[in-house]
């Protein structure tokens, strides 16, 4: 019998796990109930692993002479360097990852509909922007699914997501008995 083998999905902290939103407030979302007990969740908030308390002032993308800061509204402190690189310790200390469920519209999660301030002006935003945390998830794992809450509540988008992660999870798992049965002279080495 083949062993079943639980996606990893990295996921927002605050999407039922702890009430870490900027305004100390929870999400709650059945599908992420429905998925608890066949997936391996991951939760992580970068903002508070930055040091950041809930509630705390909120943080925006905002593009300064060409380049874009992540810079804590009301107080002007940018953590632009620190989600950077908390981004890149806490991805590449993960080692097996088939998916990412993340918060929408978050400067440090949104997957694409983050918004930049030209300038730090309210009046002159665009949309359409990965949040600092999930452009460098999806530069570490370019073949993992995506999801944000927006697409949780869309039948397709989810159908989709749920798919490919456990597409995933069984790839990975024929990639672990094809080595096994490599390691024990099953498979000649040049068929597989």
């Amino acid at each position: 019998m083949t062993e079943f083998l639980r996606p990893r999905i990295v996921i927002s902290k605050c999407f039922g796990f702890e009430a870490v939103r900027y305004g100390g407030g929870i999400v709650m979302n059945p599908l992420v109930k429905k998925l608890a007990d066949s997936v391996d969740f991951i939760p992580v908030c970068p903002e508070m692993e930055l040091g950041m308390p809930s509630p705390r002032k909120p943080l925006d993308i905002v593009m300064v002479d060409y380049r874009l800061r992540l810079i804590q509204h009301g107080t002007g402190k940018d953590y632009t360097n620190k989600i950077i690189s908390f981004s890149n310790t806490f991805l590449q200390s993960l080692k097996e990852v088939d998916g990412f469920i993340l918060k929408s519209k978050s400067p440090s999660c949104a997957i694409s509909d983050a918004t930049i301030l030209i300038d730090g002006k309210k009046d002159t935003v665009s949309l359409n922007r990965r949040g600092f945390f999930a452009d460098r998830a999806q530069k570490f794992f370019p073949q993992a699914a995506f999801i944000d809450e927006n697409g949780l509540n869309d039948k397709k988008v989810r159908y989709q997501f749920v798919a490919k992660i456990f597409g995933l999870a069984s790839l990975r798992n024929g990639m672990k008995s094809t080595k096994l049965l490599k390691e024990i002279h099953l498979f000649p080495s040049d068929l597989i």
